[in-house]
């Protein structure tokens, strides 16, 4: 009786050990494999944060590239939006200088100018050929100033569209969503001169 209760106790220690070690090593396999699926979640996640960073830091070097270009582009708008509104000012002074002007002159005609049309000498050739001169004199500065106002506006519009267009490429390197070949573009399109 004492030999069985040995063997049965012995065979419920190999069995006890034997299930400990199945436990055991089945602790150990799953272990295992959470260690592995964890490690791989986090070189994945190491592998996606450190693209998300390279990205965060091609931004910022894009933005601190076009940072500079940027504000020169809406200082210049301002400037040209200040030139057009000058030149335009001008150009209003001077039509209405020159309408008093011709005003003036065609309600106090000149000597030369006055007369009847058959008489016709060197005196009222002068005053019509100076006459000619002064109108086309202010034509032509009148016209200058309005080019040159639509001029500035037109580059004033231009930086804004140059600002504007840096902060849609500085987005759209931050989403990732522009590509190398297109960067080119966009590039040269920013940087390309301006027609006046």
């Amino acid at each position: 009786e004492y030999i069985n209760k040995i063997d049965e106790t012995n065979s419920k220690y190999f069995k006890f050990t034997q299930d400990i070690n199945e436990t055991t090593s089945q602790f150990k396999s799953e272990i295992s494999m959470w260690s592995d699926s964890k490690q791989n979640e986090i070189s994945d996640l190491i592998k996606k944060e450190n693209d998300e960073m390279i990205g965060i830091k091609k931004a910022y070097n894009e933005h601190l590239r076009l940072k500079a270009p940027a504000q020169y582009w809406k200082r210049l708008k301002r400037q040209y939006k200040k030139e057009g509104f000058w030149w335009m000012t001008a150009s209003i002074i001077l039509t209405l200088i020159c309408i008093w002007g011709l005003i003036k002159i065609l309600y106090n005609l000149p000597l030369g100018l006055q007369g009847k049309l058959e008489e016709f000498n060197i005196i009222s050739i002068r005053s019509l050929i100076l006459l000619t001169l002064i109108v086309s004199l202010s034509v032509y500065l009148i016209r200058l100033f309005v080019k040159l106002s639509i001029s500035a506006y037109h580059l004033a519009r231009d930086a804004q569209e140059r600002y504007q267009l840096s902060h849609v490429y500085l987005s759209l390197i931050k989403q990732n969503s522009i590509k190398e070949e297109d960067r080119a573009i966009v590039l040269q399109s920013l940087f390309s001169r301006a027609d006046t």
